[in-house]
């Protein structure tokens, strides 16, 4: 009984001796020994002399960037040139809507749906590039901030440790330490600086040259994404196809001379794609003429002594910024000119816009048109509905 009773107490002592070591040594690994304040000093010395190498080096990776800046560039362009031609051939199938040619409308919609598709993957393909472009551009930055943020802060460890020690402030270490942050501070202020008139800017520091440098290629690249965004121009032919589809849903309207004598409700699809118009000041010359037809491919309306007037299926945003690039100004706000009339299929449907065309009255607020008083029948209610 006594040997079993001292075998169970050593193996009990034993464990316990165990747990105590292994929780000794997760301490002594939670906690880190304190800073040598004689080696902070010269860690952060080493780091102050070689913070010049560092940042040049992220002035060199961000030049490296430009390359990839490019490609990203190509990309862009290339997705919004796929856009263009989605666009330029929805506008071509909306036509062949409108003439009812089936055949046609079905082949340009594949072929318009098609380069949507590349477009698309483009964009996605240049995104993803440009992405990759900004985050090392970021990291470059970041890497020499943290470098100069860790001396800094290795520093404050020193002092800290030194104080604990009990060393007074009048120590070689102690001052030794603060040679090292008023050195550290002025290579800081060195490279911060942009250089003197005196010297051609010769001497401006790297820290102002990689600011400068991460600036610019911010710049270039919000530049790039403002350039050559597909969006609009893809929203734009998809709206075309759609409206292709329900003009070939709805069919084309009879002749007049098919109609029953007796007047029916029967009612036909228009034309409604959205529109804009805009004034443009007087003052417009040929040239100007030709740059915003390729840009607006908009349609003259009239030409007046305060302006010519347009519409086109751009956007108000589109035409506003055409007119500035292009140093015009304009008459009033573009403002939208969508309007679907379905009226009973007689010869007395009419709309008059002239009615209502900068009137203050409301963009459907249609006036009937005036009738010949030689019609041999009661003409039939003109009906106006908003869709």
């Amino acid at each position: 009984m006594k040997q079993k009773l001292k075998r169970y107490l050593s193996v009990l002592c034993l464990g316990t001796f165990a747990f105590l070591f292994a929780g000794n040594l997760l301490a002594a690994q939670r906690t880190p020994p304190p800073p040598d304040p004689v080696q902070v000093n010269r860690d952060v010395r080493a780091g102050t002399q070689n913070l010049d190498r560092d940042v040049n080096a992220g002035v060199k990776n961000l030049q490296r960037l430009t390359n990839d800046a490019n490609k990203f560039e190509a990309e862009a362009k290339r997705a919004k040139t796929l856009a263009d031609k989605a666009d330029k051939v929805a506008q071509d199938a909306f036509d062949a809507a409108t003439k009812c040619d089936e055949a046609r409308f079905a082949r340009l919609s594949k072929q318009a749906n098609d380069l949507m598709d590349q477009a698309r993957k483009a964009k996605e393909k240049a995104d993803a590039m440009g992405n990759e472009v900004d985050k090392k551009v970021k990291e470059t930055a970041e890497r020499i901030n943290s470098r100069i943020s860790n001396l800094q802060n290795m520093l404050g460890q020193g002092f800290k440790a030194a104080k604990d020690q009990g060393l007074p402030d009048n120590s070689v270490t102690v001052g030794n330490l603060r040679d090292a942050q008023n050195a550290l501070n002025q290579e800081i202020a060195k490279q911060n600086s942009g250089g003197t008139k005196e010297n051609n800017f010769q001497d401006e520091g790297s820290l102002s040259r990689l600011n400068k440098a991460k600036n610019e290629f911010d710049n270039q690249m919000k530049k790039i994404r403002e350039g050559s965004d597909p969006t609009e121009t893809l929203q734009k032919a998809d709206q075309l196809l759609k409206a292709g589809a329900a003009w070939l849903e709805n069919r084309c309207p009879p002749k007049v001379g098919a109609l029953p004598k007796k007047p029916v409700d029967f009612f036909v699809a228009v034309n409604n794609q959205p529109q804009t118009v805009a004034c443009i000041s007087d003052g417009l010359t040929a040239e100007d003429s030709r740059r915003l037809k390729a840009m607006l491919n908009h349609a003259v309306l009239a030409s007046t002594p305060g302006g010519t007037l347009i519409r086109s299926p751009q956007s108000a945003e589109t035409i506003e910024r055409a007119a500035k690039e292009n140093g015009l100004s304009l008459c009033f706000k573009p403002e939208p000119d969508f309007c679907t009339i379905m009226t009973p299929l007689t010869p007395f449907r009419g709309h008059d816009h002239k009615a209502h065309e900068h009137s203050g009255r409301g963009p459907h607020e249609h006036d009937a048109s005036d009738l010949p008083l030689d019609w041999g029948v009661t003409p039939p209610e003109i009906v106006v509905r908003l869709e």
